[in-house]
């Protein structure tokens, strides 16, 4: 489940594997439910286009969302002219997509494990302890040492000279700021 700024995320658990269904309501204006339009929903409706997926994880950022399935795949949907939905090099100003897009992680070792979003950027974390982040990046909210947007995700580099053998438990994401909570072993 997750919550947007004016739109929420539930997903309904089917059977004892995992993930499910997800269903979205709210505000719509950039197509941040998922449904194909950009009517706005106040009843729980279902993403119909992310039927046979196995949905498991899902946050909403100002105007975009992010989903995660059970075997790894993330779709992103809704605002994107910042570059928060990671699909595109080039982002025109009021670019949305409407429909659940699939993101890709360049050069990932692992699996996404979570996703999460701030009002305008986005992490994930994979199973082999990378954090990735992309989206509106002024103030240096992605972690990646410049004030600028990201818009395809790109890999955050953990310092292991000042964190030796740290593991990214989660990572989130505020207006123009975000948090990573790492273990660390003594």
């Amino acid at each position: 489940m997750g919550a947007g700024a004016y739109h929420l995320l539930v997903i309904t658990v089917e059977g004892t594997s995992g993930g499910g269904v997800l269903w979205t309501c709210g505000l719509n204006n950039y197509g941040q439910l998922g449904l194909g339009d950009i009517e706005p929903r106040h009843e729980l409706t279902c993403v119909s286009v992310l039927t046979g997926e196995r949905v498991e994880d899902a946050d909403g950022g100002m105007h975009h969302s992010v989903c995660l399935t059970s075997d790894g795949k993330v779709f992103s949907f809704g605002r994107g002219d910042s570059g928060q939905l990671g699909v595109k090099d080039e982002c025109e100003v009021g670019y949305c997509e409407e429909n659940p897009v699939k993101v890709a992680l360049p050069g990932a070792k692992g699996i996404a494990t979570s996703v999460s979003c701030g009002a305008n950027h986005n992490f994930i974390i994979t199973n082999k302890n990378e954090v990735y982040s992309w989206g509106y990046g002024d103030m240096m909210a992605l972690g990646h040492g410049r004030d600028r947007d990201e818009n395809i995700p790109k890999l955050m580099k953990i310092d292991e000279k000042k964190f030796p053998g740290a593991t990214v438990v989660t990572a989130s994401g505020g207006g123009q700021h975000s948090a990573i909570i790492i273990n660390q072993p003594k």
